[in-house]
């Protein structure tokens, strides 16, 4: 109570000061002083706002300009830096609420002491006012207010003087530095602050003088963000495609859903979150970009409800029975049970590819069968490290790119592949073969300077413009998901010809990536296999990490519908173990659909290596879900099943096609869960398995989506029949198990990879944080197993907002890829589309889980340092879900 009346009486006293300069000052002391004695910050935080509201802020600005006296001074920057220290707590876009901002005021004075203009100012009260400064326009509002002041441009025009004078003081000249660099990137941020740079005409000054930097690492910062407002500033470029950033594959029946309602094009990063879960597309609810609850803090929400589900009658819901009736003429009648049969028995595991990959339909024909995918290519065991990026070449890279937008003319591209070309006249599906052993002994000399020769019209393959740019330099253009403006991110080609030399590094950009966060960014590497080096040493083909020099930056072309945003270039630089060698090059490790037909024939008839004891056929069965919208069944795998369950387990993975990693640790699922089959007679809960959600989107190479153009995560509430097949049958048949067969998964799990974060980690859901006031008093909503409500009891821990649940336990016990610190229960508005939350919230499943595994590596190994993960990771992630499930069940 003491506090608060002397907060009043000095906020009284401000409102009726005089405008007597040393009564001001001695109140501005007081004023200093009770900031310094809060011990509560959101006591501190609430005085702090009144305080900016009222006059007394204006009074002190006012002070501030006129004063000569040091201490008055230091106590008048202290109090305007507690301010924008709590504005920047706050993480609101807007500032303290206030009539006229304060900040109109006060940032002309903060330049003058900060850059001292006219007035000799000591040191340490320019580095306050530096501070000030970069608090200041971290703030949306606060930078657009001050783009809409007339001194806008001399703002910028003061900042450029400070960069361009030479200071006595390294210290304080480099603070300075970073802080006009601060602003100008903060400026160039928002299309009003651009504006301001553009008409200030100083975009080559800006350039000039980062020329003229020395190259030192403490200056890395301060090049990056002057680069970065530069690439913001000028006119961007085209990417130079034929026909512009559309996707070259078109599917014309969805051609005009994917161009209308239904998603127009490239969506941006909106979350940093789960990736299963990543964008915000138009299967999302409306105006549901909103709240955070990792922490299980409930808040209210605008909208209370959440959505309805359509549920089907149960009439439509037994066309489903097909799969479980094992009796049925329909399931003997399916087109892949009898799958085993349909392939020639005499064939070995390649020939059975080649079956399969002739099979596979797809818009346009492939013109070859990859090797690493016909031959089983894994991950190579040993161990990975991350790359340690290299600050020498990031520089060099970004000036590249500013010397290419500041000088047109300096990009003089030689286009050696284009697939928009080659579709015209591709061949048929059914001509392919494996030929890359041909290629690999087509030439005998090599010729160094000769243009390398590219492909990608193959499945699961990605690259659709080549550019020659250097004697050994390329940049690469992927293309978009089909019917799609963008999304690019994975990428799987080929490289051969005469032109390809040991002796020689090539350098490779990928010039038209979307995300600004990627794993990329801490040293992830691409992957590289030498069909030679299979040739040469006859072993287990494997795929290697690959790619020097790295670099992930934002370069000088414009993404599509995009005034000013431009896309992300990776660049890395391999070299080859043999002349005239054939290798391919990848995001991530392949897994494709033909992959995924031979491993399920293989199963259903050699599973287990020699000394697994035998076992019924009938164990292990296949279903045909539907067929996808260009006509390829999608599987749908059953093990232990006999007819009768009362609860059984289901696991789904690759919904987005770029997430291959899932595939893998699938396929660790289903071999674990073959094998304790084989070796025990005990029957356990049956495994429904969807292995591929996204055929359609796999066999393209797609990122993302679908034919449609369409995140398939994101139509889980309501899917069509027509437009997303899949998702569409796969709810029904969820449906079916826990409405008509009365036998609701104990666990479902919903695999994917995830781009910008390390490890393995879950998403599940609990009522405790979620964003509707209804699931709050929800018990057992988190989805506990027995086991964890004793261990709560025990430890006398009732806050099931911290607990884990029993699954994630489990998890950490089994694998040590898991970490517990990243998994997270939220219920999101703007995630009540996805599969987890439908599954949660309308069919009651409380141990519904999304398994993340991060695409790159661990940062939690014994081994110190960033480790990629191989295939051998992913089977055991994989594998560590099949014990967890047995133990739950």
């Amino acid at each position: 109570m003491v506090e608060e009346e002397v907060e009043q009486e000095i906020l009284g006293e401000w409102n009726s000061i005089a405008e007597d300069q040393e009564a001001i000052a001695a109140l501005t002391r007081r004023t200093k002083n009770l900031l310094r004695g809060f011990k509560d910050a959101k006591h501190l935080q609430r005085f702090l706002e009144k305080l900016y509201s009222s006059v007394a802020f204006s009074k002190l600005v006012n002070l501030l300009k006129i004063t000569r006296n040091n201490q008055t001074r230091g106590d008048i920057l202290y109090i305007a830096q507690s301010i924008f220290e709590a504005q920047s707590a706050n993480k609101k876009d807007a500032p303290f609420s206030s009539v006229v901002s304060p900040t109109l005021l006060l940032w002309p004075v903060l330049i003058e002491l900060a850059f001292e203009l006219e007035i000799v100012v000591l040191t340490e009260q320019r580095f306050l006012a530096l501070g000030i400064l970069n608090h200041i326009f971290k703030n949306k509002t606060n930078t657009l207010t001050v783009c809409q002041t007339v001194e806008a441009n001399l703002l910028v025009l003061d900042v450029l003087k400070l960069l361009e004078s030479k200071e006595g003081n390294r210290k304080l000249t480099l603070k300075q530095h970073k802080c006009a660099a601060s602003i100008l990137s903060s400026l160039a941020r928002h299309k009003e602050g651009r504006q301001v740079i553009i008409e200030a005409k100083v975009v080559e000054r800006l350039h000039a003088f980062l020329l003229a930097l020395p190259n030192e690492k403490a200056r890395d910062t301060l090049i990056h963000k002057i680069g970065q407002t530069i690439l913001r500033c000028v006119p961007l470029h085209d990417l130079p495609v034929t026909n512009g950033t559309h996707s070259a594959f078109r599917y014309l029946p969805f051609e005009s859903i994917s161009s209308g309602s239904l998603g127009n094009g490239a969506m941006s990063d909106s979350s940093e979150e789960s990736e299963e879960e990543e964008e915000i597309g138009d299967g999302s609810l409306p105006g549901s970009r909103n709240w955070s609850f990792c922490s299980g803090t409930k808040k209210k929400s605008k909208k209370f409800s959440p959505p309805t589900n359509p549920y089907r009658s149960a009439e439509e819901l037994e066309q489903y029975r097909r799969h479980f009736d094992l009796k049925s003429d329909q399931y003997e009648e399916d087109e892949l049970r009898n799958i085993s049969k349909i392939v020639p028995p005499n064939l070995n595991r390649q020939q059975i590819y080649e079956f399969f990959a002739r099979r596979t339909k797809s818009i346009h024909g492939f013109r070859l069968i990859p090797c690493p995918d016909w031959s089983n290519s894994s991950g190579s065991s040993g161990r990975e490290p991350f790359y340690i990026k290299d600050r020498n070449v990031c520089r060099s890279k970004l000036f590249k790119s500013l010397n290419m937008v500041l000088n047109p003319n300096s990009y003089r591209p030689e286009v050696v592949y284009d697939l928009d070309s080659l579709l015209l006249d591709a061949e048929q599906t059914q001509s392919i073969r494996m030929e890359d052993f041909e290629a690999a002994t087509k030439h005998r000399i090599s010729q160094p300077n000769a243009p390398l020769e590219f492909e990608s019209r193959f499945e699961s393959g990605n690259l659709r413009r080549a550019i020659r740019i250097g004697s050994h330099e390329y940049d690469l253009i992927l293309n978009a998901d089909v019917n799609s403006f963008g999304r690019q991110q994975w990428f799987y080609f080929r490289i051969s010809g005469e032109g390809v030399c040991s002796s020689k590094s090539y350098t490779f950009n990928v010039i038209n990536l979307e995300k600004q966060r990627t794993l990329f960014h801490q040293g992830m590497q691409p992957l590289m296999f030498s069909v030679k080096r299979y040739m040469v040493t006859r072993t287990q083909p494997v795929w290697e990490r690959s790619g020097t020099s790295m670099c992930y930056y934002r370069n000088g072309f414009r993404q599509s519908n995009a005034e000013q945003t431009s896309y992300w270039s990776l660049s890395f630089t391999v070299t080859v173990p043999y002349d005239n060698d054939v290798f391919y090059i990848a995001y991530h490790y392949p897994y494709t659909y033909s992959q995924l037909m031979t491993d399920v024939v293989t199963w259903l008839r050699t599973p287990f290596p020699i000394g697994y004891p035998s076992y019924s056929m009938d164990r292990l069965r296949i279903s045909t879900l539907c067929r996808s919208p260009c006509g390829n069944p999608v599987p749908l795998l059953l093990i232990d099943y006999d007819g009768d369950a009362k609860s059984c387990c289901l696991f789904m993975s690759r919904v987005h096609p770029c997430e291959s990693n899932s595939s893998w640790s699938m396929r660790g699922l289903v071999v674990t869960a073959l094998q304790d089959m084989a070796q025990s007679d005990e029957k356990h809960h049956p495994l429904f398995i969807l292995p591929m959600l996204n055929v359609d989107g796999t066999v393209h190479g797609c990122s993302r989506t679908e034919l449609s153009n369409e995140d398939l995560n994101r139509r889980w509430l309501t899917p069509n029949l027509h437009h997303h097949p899949t998702i569409y049958h796969a709810k029904g048949l969820l449906e079916f198990i826990c409405r008509i067969l009365d036998a609701k998964p104990a666990v479902l799990c919903d695999m994917h990879g995830h781009s910008r974060r390390f490890n393995a980690f879950v998403y599940g859901c609990k009522g405790s944080q979620s964003w509707c006031p209804d699931d709050w008093s929800q018990k057992d909503a988190q989805g506990d197993h027995p086991t964890m409500k004793k261990l709560k009891d025990e430890n006398g821990d009732d806050d099931d907002t911290t607990s884990l649940p029993f699954f994630v336990q489990l998890m950490q016990a089994q694998s040590p890829l898991f970490d517990t610190n990243q998994c997270c229960f939220e219920v999101e508005k703007n995630r009540e589309t996805t599969a987890r939350i439908v599954g949660w919230r309308h069919l009651g499943i409380k141990n519904i889980y999304t398994l993340e595994c991060s695409l790159a590596g661990s940062n939690q190994l014994p081994l110190q340092g960033l480790q990629h993960f191989n295939t051998a990771s992913y089977f055991q992630v994989g594998k560590a879900l099949m014990k967890v499930t047995r133990r739950m069940c």
